[in-house]
């Protein structure tokens, strides 16, 4: 596979963790598409060479773009049409078609209250636990939950303007390590 990822690099970026493999290009949409239907042609012979057939039920393709209006371009791998979608999640990030970070930081905060809920219910949701033992469960769980591969999606000027509904979630946090559930 080492040989394939090689080849596949020399035309744009590859990254491929377990048996996920995600090919992209920047550059002039036409041009770019083109560049990537001959990678991916180049990993279809290399996976009927090998015997290892990719499952095209599970290929999806991405432009990401400020354009509100593309025309289609047909991308196949093995002769089936890859079809387009506006959002992939890809190890966990979801990236958006127009370059938004807003469906990964939603994500993240969805996640976030349904593990402060289950905290909650899971102490009984009338007395409050030890600090300690809150803040190792905030540090040691609901954190990484929330900022899960923040490396890739926490530089974005747009997460900015999503920092006071990100906060609400750590603030709810520590409004509930005090025992108080509600706000009124």
């Amino acid at each position: 596979i080492d040989g394939l990822l090689r080849e596949l690099a020399e035309g744009g970026e590859v990254r491929a963790f377990a048996d996920d493999l995600i090919l992209w290009k920047r550059g002039y949409r036409k041009e770019a598409e083109k560049d990537l239907q001959g990678r991916i042609d180049l990993a279809d012979s290399w996976s009927k060479r090998w015997r290892m057939p990719f499952n095209v039920g599970k290929c999806e393709l991405i432009t990401v773009t400020r354009r509100r209006k593309l025309e289609e371009v047909e991308i196949t791998l093995g002769g089936v049409k890859i079809p387009r979608v506006t959002r992939i999640k890809y190890l966990g990030v979801v990236l958006a078609s127009n370059g938004s970070w807003g469906p990964q930081v939603r994500r993240m905060m969805e996640s976030g209250n349904r593990w402060l809920y289950s905290l909650r219910a899971w102490s009984g949701g009338k007395t409050a636990l030890h600090p300690n033992l809150w803040r190792r469960l905030i540090n040691g769980c609901l954190l990484p939950k929330m900022f899960y591969a923040l490396e890739s999606w926490g530089e974005a000027e747009e997460v900015d303007s999503w920092g006071k509904e990100l906060d609400s979630v750590l603030a709810k946090g520590i409004r509930w390590q005090e025992g108080l559930w509600r706000t009124t």
